[in-house]
């Protein structure tokens, strides 16, 4: 069990992030027509998907990593972890919305 809360409350929270992410795009899409804002809503959608799935995998293997090398706590390695995976999540989503913008917006 203790091996599924690290990743488990790292998608959780990028569950979190990733609803707060589609709804800031959502009103920012609002000023394109209807078939570029759709495939900028849903390749941000898919990339949401992706950004929880790679920080729970990130998230777990560096907990795990951590734990063979050091010899903190499980509670700090937990926490080290959990935000830097989270982190790396969030740069990558914007990163990603800013590609996505770029190549969508080019055909407006």
């Amino acid at each position: 069990m203790a091996r599924l809360l690290v990743p488990g409350l790292t998608a959780g929270l990028m569950i979190l992030v990733g609803l707060f992410w589609m709804f800031v795009w959502l009103l920012g899409a609002n000023g394109y027509n209807s078939a570029q804002g759709g495939k900028i809503l849903g390749l941000n959608f898919v990339l949401v998907l992706v950004a929880i799935g790679a920080s729970s995998f990130f998230s777990d293997w560096s907990a795990r990593a951590l734990a063979a090398r050091t010899q903190w706590s499980p509670i700090f390695i937990s926490l080290v972890s959990i935000v830097c995976a989270a982190l790396l999540a969030v740069i990558a989503l914007f990163v990603g919305s800013v590609i996505i913008l770029l190549v969508v917006g080019q055909s407006r």
